[in-house]
């Protein structure tokens, strides 16, 4: 099986640690997205997912890096299938990919939807 680099898409959307919770949480509907991830200038440094939107009852003025979960990626290099096994065991239908381990350098984004032509079409 190829490996995330075939199917992952270049262009996601992202937010930077600075956005608030209302901005991100309006990003979040308009795109119809159930996770983004949170950069500090191009690094990975979490996600959001619309549960932590919508479970928050604080100020929504304040930084998104407030509710913000620890990162979750899979490299370029990384298989097909192991993205797959991540999106199933943190129950979420999008995963970031970064450069590597260490400077988590935000590439892209690959979706259960890319998994799942890739696996349909034999990539």
């Amino acid at each position: 099986m190829p490996n995330v680099s075939a199917i992952m898409q270049r262009y996601a959307i992202a937010v930077s640690e600075e956005t608030s919770i209302a901005n991100a949480a309006k990003l979040m509907k308009a795109n119809k997205v159930s996770l983004m991830p949170v950069l500090k200038d191009e690094r990975l440094v979490g996600i959001v997912r619309e549960e932590d939107l919508d479970s928050w009852n604080g100020d929504k003025k304040e930084k998104i890096n407030k509710i913000m979960e620890k990162p979750i990626f899979v490299l370029p290099t990384d298989e097909i299938d192991q993205a797959s096994k991540i999106m199933l065991k943190m129950h979420i239908t999008r995963v970031p990919v970064v450069n590597n381990e260490k400077e988590l350098i935000f590439l892209g984004i690959v979706t259960s939807s890319d998994v799942a032509n890739a696996i349909k079409t034999g990539i």
